[in-house]
């Protein structure tokens, strides 16, 4: 199953639930950019790619950012458009590299964050992506990408990962290893009525390390400015 399937028939329908609050999501967010002057000093225009339902580009619209969103699933950019309200962000329903191959605008800031990286189909695709990406910043713009590196194979329960829960829902993962990629399998509990019913779909995460994701942004005239751990995403920030 590819990631758009899964994301569409699937993980869609409740993605945002397993992310939990979304405005303190946000200001997490938020007070990330903050803290490192991601700010607007250029153009003003961001893109988000792999924008979800809206967590970043909230979040750099409420710092004065022209933010352009950009998701393949239509749930979540539905999701997003609900909270837009006066803010500066244009929803775009596209795959991210054809968005940027197509796109004439110029931006100084473009994120990439919460595991889309991942999402691509392989090596290539993140080269494509990064070198994309330099070709399109204003001089002086940034790139930030997190995601979570899975070269590091878990082992036994350690596979299992409680990602949300309540009285009504239990959202589980499970990880299977392969080469160059992993299989994450989404499992889903919901109650109706006095029953439990258990629902499953997987799709591949791309395993891919962060001094690969480094030497790429070398390859293509970006410059390391930080690489910061937070609650297991590496963060990076390049600029051009």
């Amino acid at each position: 199953m590819t990631v758009k399937d899964h994301y569409d028939r699937y993980l869609g329908n409740f993605y945002s639930w397993t992310v939990g609050d979304f405005t303190e999501k946000q200001l997490l967010h938020e007070k990330f950019f903050l803290e490192n002057e991601i700010t607007p000093k250029l153009s003003g225009v961001a893109f988000d790619l792999g924008s979800g339902h809206g967590i970043n580009s909230i979040a750099l619209a409420n710092l004065g950012f022209s933010v352009r969103a950009i998701d393949f699933n239509h749930q979540l950019l539905e999701e997003l458009i609900q909270r837009i309200e006066h803010r500066k962000i244009e929803a775009v329903d596209a795959h991210l590299l054809e968005f940027l191959y197509a796109v004439r605008l110029k931006p100084e800031l473009i994120v990439c964050m919460g595991d889309t990286l991942t999402h691509l189909s392989g090596p290539d695709q993140v080269e494509e992506l990064i070198a994309l990406s330099a070709q399109k910043l204003e001089r002086g713009g940034k790139l930030v990408i997190s995601y979570r590196e899975l070269t590091n194979e878990l082992t036994n329960e350690k596979r299992f990962i409680l990602v949300n829960s309540d009285e009504n829902r239990i959202h589980t993962c499970y990880l299977e290893y392969l080469p160059g990629y992993v299989k994450v399998f989404d499992i889903l509990l919901e109650r109706e009525g006095d029953k439990w019913k258990q629902t499953v779909s997987w799709y591949p995460k791309l395993r891919i390390s962060v001094l690969r994701v480094i030497s790429l942004f070398e390859k293509y005239g970006l410059s390391l400015l930080k690489k910061e751990v937070i609650f297991g995403m590496t963060h990076l920030i390049a600029a051009k």
